[in-house]
């Protein structure tokens, strides 16, 4: 059974590494997400050295050098109903990062929500058990969308990224 509460730390990690990968790559200006931005599915709010603001979600995700496959949330929590990521997240980029290959795909989200209906119907859904943080069941189901069909229909920018210590 996957433990969130388990993978907070790392995830936070890596999140302290995508941030200064994206500063040196692109000297843009990181602020993280208020509580409210927070709960609209955002993590990071970028603005440029020209002064433009892009809303960004992080998603780090370990299994997908396993599988070949990006997992698309589209259930968050089954036993409340709680829609996925995918249909709920107000962010304008979804930075979807794949730690054992340093490989990070940068997508518009608009991107992701008109492909959803595609890859929902064409690739069949994925259950996974979880433990929430008061030990409480439940399943989070997502659509393993191909890495080969996630990077040609979603035309993302991909980067390897250094090994940056915390």
């Amino acid at each position: 059974m996957h433990k969130f509460i388990d993978d907070l730390p790392q995830g936070e990690l890596e999140e302290k590494n995508l941030d200064r990968f994206f500063i040196e790559l692109w000297h843009v200006g990181i602020q993280p997400a208020t509580k409210e931005q927070q709960r609209d599915g955002i993590d990071r709010v970028w603005t440029t050295p020209d002064e433009r603001r892009f809303s960004v979600e992080y998603k780090a995700d370990w299994k997908a050098a396993e599988t070949g496959n990006a997992f698309i949330e589209v259930v968050s929590v089954d036993k409340d109903g709680k829609p996925g990521w995918a249909y709920t997240s107000l962010a304008q980029y979804l930075i979807y990062y794949i730690p054992p290959w340093k490989r990070v795909y940068i997508c518009p989200m608009t991107m992701i929500k008109e492909r959803l209906l595609d890859w929902v119907g064409r690739y069949p859904h994925k259950v996974i058990p979880n433990e929430g943080r008061n030990a409480e069941s439940y399943n989070t189901v997502g659509v393993p969308v191909p890495l080969d069909v996630f990077e040609s229909e979603c035309k993302p920018l991909i980067r390897h990224i250094g090994e940056v210590t915390a």
